[in-house]
């Protein structure tokens, strides 16, 4: 498989595809460099249907993901699960409006940490 690429402003990033537990070890850790109690709790890393439902996942990594309209993803001939993770978060500004996923199987968002104010 090819790794998948994301361009903003004409500069072109890759990002990393998850297979499975066999192959890539566990999730939380290859995500996030650790894996943490809700990891465990929450059947991310080893519940019931993430057996198949979250491998196959095009994973990009961001310090701080700030999305400014709806994407244009293509998926021809990838995966068709997308992850983001934002090491200091994920947010919105303008223009704004709907985010729309539907070419995707699962779009999959998360902080790396979490701060409590």
């Amino acid at each position: 498989m090819t790794d998948p690429a994301i361009t903003t402003n004409s500069q072109t990033d890759y990002g990393k595809i998850y297979r499975d537990s066999d192959t890539d070890g566990s999730r939380a850790q290859w995500l996030f460099g650790s894996t943490s109690t809700f990891d465990t709790d929450s059947g991310f890393d080893a519940g019931v249907d993430t057996s198949t439902f979250l491998n196959q996942i095009a994973v990009f990594k961001f310090q701080n993901l700030v999305i400014t309209g709806n994407p244009t993803i293509s998926t021809s001939g990838g995966v068709t699960n997308l992850g983001f993770v934002g090491v200091d978060g994920i947010t919105t500004s303008s223009p704004g409006g709907t985010i729309d996923f539907t070419d995707l199987i699962l779009s999959y968002w998360r902080l790396k940490t979490v701060r409590s104010t």
